[in-house]
């Protein structure tokens, strides 16, 4: 699990003020030893039927935690199969610092994991 994630996927239906509301997301990609082939396969355009079909991936604790608090809560479970990167240990992300970038991404191929270390 990711102890700060920051996403730049503002067109993502998960993003509030650039953090992951979902409750787990995965992180694809070919094993090119690249961040721009590495992305977030949870992306979903801002769309009302896909509003409708996050529910069950939304990390509602944490979105509730960060409006009353502001203190950083949403810290999403990530799933990652790039068994090249150094942040890898058993298909879980142990990064401390996962940045998924892709400001102006529509499709979730657009987005990247800028967090990516070649082993």
């Amino acid at each position: 699990m990711a102890s700060d994630l920051h996403c730049d996927a503002s067109k993502c239906v998960y993003n509030i003020q650039q953090r992951c509301s979902a409750s787990r997301i995965q992180v694809k990609g070919m094993e090119a030893g690249q961040a721009d082939v590495i992305f977030c396969a949870t992306f979903a355009p801002r769309k009302i039927s896909n509003m409708l079909g996050m529910i069950g991936n939304i990390n509602l604790l944490g979105s509730l935690g960060e409006l009353i608090s502001k203190a950083p809560s949403l810290k999403p479970e990530v799933v990652c199969s790039i068994t090249s990167c150094l942040k890898n240990n058993g298909g879980a992300c142990v990064t401390e610092d996962l940045i998924i970038g892709g400001i102006a991404s529509i499709h979730a191929g657009e987005t990247s994991c800028q967090s990516f270390i070649a082993r």
